[in-house]
Order: structure tokens, then C-alpha cells, then sequence
């Protein structure tokens, strides 16, 4: 290395991204951000610049200036192409696949907003109480992105489920009363998409209050287990994903210990693999239930369900001895399936 490139003071020998008490470059970044105004940040022009990028930039840039989407989001009032503009890059940064913590992040602040409690509901009702048609169709789409967004925050956030009833029941309200007014703006493609959410969200409702009243086997159950759980498969077979199946598993001791090794191992297992299992028994259920009330599959908050799936031929690669395969993914073009975590290894 030449001498200045050496690194100085106190942060050396601590990698390329430490600096004075450890702190990381981005975290420098945000603190720098910390006091400059959010309309220097995330204002009219930037948001404009924002919302035509990648959803993983969009994803990027509101999560480094969480800050100033914060403070923004803190406003109760905002006007209406500000309003636009930021449902706009929130439904664009909700398409990233990959930075899932930073979309969760960005949901949370989202979630306790004065924007989500008092602009958003206030700029819904507007829409019907908007007399010329060209501003009214303004609203079109915003709509849409308002759908995508309480969808994945429905997907994304199932434990806040809650905190979008109300908002649900104002969207419903000035849904129905521009259909019922011959509206252009929500025509039969975004209604037909908010019926399935709809439907979703009474679904979900329901699984959550049948959650709260059902005991669980595990709570109470202390019994010895059926069989020796070395013996268990670690793929779950036909018995494991049937629909009524009720797998033995005991609760995780808080207080008090267990027998011995073997009653930790067993007891650890059984809730590892059900921790798994559990999601994809789930999603048939959801899934045969879709088919069998609609005689189509929607969109699934546990499952992605691909079609016409077909084995071209085996590949053989440093991974080993692998698959080509084609499927149906009509509806997925925005998709970077190369950085995308839809088909990485394990997923399927």
C-alpha cells in the first residue's frame, strides 16, 4: 500500500467500512441525513427521479433515508401529487425481492405514519368528491398502488393485520361509490383485484380469530412422543402436508429443564421441522380451498404457484446433477429472476 492509503487513527485494522468508534460508512450516512430537511431528500423533484428506478433502488434509497421518509410520513397533510408520489415508490420498492428487511422497515414506519392514520384516508375519500373527470382520473393510478401496497403489507405483515381495517373500510366505501357512479378510474381489472384482497383479508381475519380460540396441541401436551424423531423424514411426505394432519409437537420449555438429551433433541426437532412444514400445509389448504370456491387460484399469502411446470432436461454442473425446467410465468415480467430469491436453493 502506498502511505496514503493506509488507514489512519483510530478505526485501523478494523475494515474497509470502520471508522472512528466502529461505526459503519452507511450508518455515518444516515446521521448525516438526520438533520437536513426531508423535502431536500425525498421532495417533489427526488421523488419524481424515484419513482421510474428499480424496485431494489427504490427499495435502497428510502431505507438510507429512513430519516426523512420518517419525518415525511409524520406530516398529517400533504398535497395529493405528493401523496401520489410517495404510494408510487412504496408499491415500487414492495416489488423488490431481495431486501426484505428493508422493505419491513419501510412498512413499520409506514404503519405508525400520520400519512397512513390521516393523509392516505383523506386522499381516498377525495376522490369522490373530485367533479372533473380528468382530475378524478388522477386518482387511477395511486388506486392501484394502494392496492399493491395493503396486499404485501397483508403478505409481508400478517401480525399488523389489524392496522389496516380502517383504511380497508374507507377503500371499500369509495370503491363501491364510484362503481356505483359509472367511474372510470376503478374499472373491472382493479376491482376484480380488490375483491380477491378483500377476500384474502376476511380469510386472513378469520385464520387469526380460529388462531386465538383453538388451543394447540403443543400448549398442554406433555405426552411421550409416538415414535423416535431420528426416525423422522426430514422431507415431509403426503401424511405430513394433508390437510387435517396434526403432527405431535410439544412447547419449547422456558422455565424448568428437560429430562435429558434426548428429550431437548426431540422436542427441538419437532418444532424445527414444523416450523417449515407448517407454512407449505398451509398453503395447499389455502390453495385447494381457492380452487374449489373460484375454480381458480389466486394469489396466496403462504405459496408462489407455478404453472405448467415441465422437465426439459438434466443438467450437469458444479452444483451436481441438476434440472432444466420451464414454467408459465405470465404476469411476472417485472421479475430479475437472476437476483431474485423466488427460485433460490431450498425454496422449492
Amino acid at each position: 500500500l502506498k502511505m496514503a492509503d493506509r488507514p489512519r487513527g483510530r478505526g485501523r485494522g478494523r475494515g474497509p467500512l470502520r471508522g472512528r468508534g466502529g461505526q459503519s460508512r452507511d450508518t455515518n450516512r444516515q446521521n448525516e441525513h438526520r438533520d437536513v430537511p426531508w423535502k431536500l431528500l425525498l421532495g417533489f423533484r427526488r421523488l419524481q427521479e424515484l419513482k421510474d428506478k428499480e424496485p431494489y433502488e427504490v427499495t435502497l434509497t428510502l431505507s438510507k433515508r429512513k430519516h426523512a421518509f420518517k419525518e415525511a410520513l409524520s406530516e398529517a397533510t400533504h398535497e395529493n401529487n405528493i401523496v401520489a408520489l410517495f404510494l408510487r415508490c412504496i408499491a415500487k420498492a414492495s416489488e423488490c425481492e431481495t431486501l426484505r428487511e428493508s422493505m419491513i422497515e419501510i412498512f413499520v414506519i409506514l404503519e405508525n405514519s400520520l400519512f397512513f392514520k390521516s393523509s392516505l384516508p383523506a386522499y381516498i375519500f377525495s376522490a369522490m368528491t373530485e367533479a372533473s373527470h380528468d382530475r378524478q382520473m388522477n386518482y387511477k393510478q395511486p388506486f392501484r398502488d394502494i392496492l399493491t401496497i395493503v396486499r404485501d403489507f397483508r403478505l409481508k405483515m400478517p401480525q399488523s393485520i389489524v392496522s389496516v381495517m380502517g383504511l380497508n373500510a374507507i377503500l371499500d366505501t369509495t370503491f363501491n361509490s364510484l362503481r356505483n357512479n359509472s367511474s372510470e378510474v376503478v374499472d373491472d381489472e382493479m376491482w376484480e383485484s380488490y375483491l380477491e384482497y378483500k377476500e384474502a383479508q376476511e380469510e386472513s381475519l378469520k385464520r387469526m380469530a380460529t388462531k386465538k380460540t383453538k388451543t394447540r396441541q403443543e400448549v398442554d401436551n406433555e405426552e411421550d412422543p409416538p415414535d423416535d424423531f431420528r426416525e423422522l423424514t426430514i422431507f415431509p411426505g403426503k401424511v405430513d402436508v394433508e390437510i387435517n394432519a396434526e403432527p405431535f409437537i410439544r412447547r419449547n420449555k422456558k422455565t424448568g429443564g428437560y429430562e435429558n438429551t434426548d428429550h431437548y433433541l426431540d422436542v427441538q426437532f419437532r418444532l424445527l421441522r414444523e416450523d417449515f412444514i407448517g407454512p407449505l400445509r398451509d398453503g395447499i389448504k389455502e390453495y385447494i380451498e381457492a380452487v374449489h370456491a373460484t375454480g381458480k387460484a389466486k394469489r396466496l399469502q403462504e405459496l408462489r404457484i407455478y404453472t405448467d411446470v415441465q422437465i426439459i432436461s438434466p443438467v450437469c454442473n458444479n452444483s451436481g446433477l441438476c434440472r432444466r425446467i420451464s414454467f408459465h410465468c405470465k404476469g411476472m415480467d417485472r421479475v430479475r429472476w437472476e437476483s431474485s430469491k423466488r427460485l433460490i436453493y431450498g425454496s422449492l
